[in-house]
């Protein structure tokens, strides 16, 4: 198996677990392909509102992206997610990458070439639409005209809306090179236009294997053990990723492994992969993607997973917009059996929209039984890696 990072003891911050001590085997590797991505060249909006090619941002830069909000309750149009204005952040990971590339041509200036699934701002919807999926006539959120940097103090202000965010067609073009940026505020602006990042870049990205470690079950648990020599029986160890589920013969033994040396198991799954470990854990946490993911979840595939866990699996839901809270009631309507955890956004270590999520759950009769936790450990240490 893969493995990015072993770390702890620590807190657990999420779902059934939150506040519990445990040890933590984060595994690479993912069956959600994050490609949102520009090609090297397309210049990246910074903090000090100049460009540089996307090739030449580095760990670390200040960088400029679009505040992500929740959706105000009660919306007319439920399925909006908010993008607020213009702000700054800081470029936490950089990949390069081949990916399958569209040229998206518009009404008035230069096109950009992207990933096939690079995620832009349809304006009407004011929501995420994958590069592909974009019609003619789409209008697409931008701070400049033809991808140009030359923005002043308006631009921070307010979105420029202006004719040449109009899309004319969507061209193929064949695969090449694309980079991922990852930023702590989950947006960048790429062309011109605001862009999405991928949340959990160095545990999912194939390009950032050559930092992950290949370790056998056996040592993986030793790795544990000697950061946890005196664990007591029934001490947690959660095994997250990406999606450790890709590991069809690795995982059941690892499972199997910590079980016999007296560890309970959390496993983290978001339910788009079966495996024969969901059986075996002390908890399985099934967290399902949203819409404000933009990824599809197979409705046969996560039916699959929770039949597997059974008594032991609980839904956490990560909600950013009313279409993901209505994604939640209505998978936890399919699965009545599983506890369900809600939590907020978390965008640059502060929890959007956490006071109105717990009171939109305290007023609905109907969602009395669920669970409304921030994550707690980013309460506790911020975003920093290994906690």
């Amino acid at each position: 198996m893969k493995v990015d990072e072993i770390f702890g003891p620590t807190i657990q911050g999420e779902g059934a677990l939150a506040g519990a001590v445990s040890m933590f085997v984060r595994l690479g590797g993912c069956d959600y392909r994050c490609a949102w991505c520009p090609t090297p060249a397309t210049p990246i909006l910074m903090a000090d509102l100049t460009c540089k090619p996307a090739r030449q941002v580095s760990i670390g830069e200040a960088i400029a992206g679009a505040e992500r909000q929740p959706a105000p309750p009660r919306r007319q149009a439920p399925d909006l997610e908010g993008i607020g204005p213009l702000r700054t952040g800081r470029v936490l990971a950089m990949a390069e990458r081949q990916a399958e590339l569209v040229r998206v041509h518009f009404a008035a200036g230069v096109p950009i070439d992207v990933s096939a699934e690079h995620r832009f701002i349809r304006l009407e919807s004011n929501r995420f639409v994958a590069a592909l999926g974009l019609r003619a006539g789409d209008r697409l959120r931008r701070f400049a005209s033809g991808g140009s940097c030359s923005l002043g103090a308006r631009a921070l202000r307010r979105l420029n809306e202006e004719e040449g965010g109009i899309v004319s067609h969507v061209e193929r073009l064949p695969r090449a090179s694309v980079i991922s940026i990852k930023t702590d505020i989950g947006t960048y602006v790429a062309g011109g236009f605001i862009s999405r990042n991928c949340d959990t870049l160095h545990a999912v990205d194939p390009a950032l294997a050559d930092t992950w470690r290949e370790m056998s079950a056996s040592d993986i648990a030793l790795a544990v053990r000697r950061l946890r020599p005196e664990h007591r029986s029934g001490e947690w160890v959660t095994i997250t990723g990406g999606n450790p589920a890709i590991w069809q013969t690795g995982l059941p033994e690892l499972v199997t492994r910590f079980l016999s040396e007296g560890w309970s198991v959390n496993l983290e799954t978001q339910g788009s992969v079966p495996n024969a470990a969901f059986s075996a854990a002390t908890l399985v946490t099934i967290s399902p993607k949203g819409p404000s993911s933009g990824m599809a979840t197979d409705g046969a595939r996560l039916t699959e997973c929770v039949g597997q866990a059974g008594s032991r699996g609980v839904f956490k839901f990560v909600i950013g917009s009313d279409a993901d809270l209505a994604f939640a009631r209505a998978v936890a309507k399919r699965h009545p059996a599983l506890p369900v955890y809600v939590q907020p956004v978390t965008r640059d270590n502060v929890f959007v929209g956490y006071r109105e999520l717990c009171e939109r759950i305290a007023g609905d009769p109907d969602l009395a039984g669920w669970r409304v936790i921030p994550q707690l450990h980013v309460l506790a240490w911020g975003g920093e890696r290994g906690r």
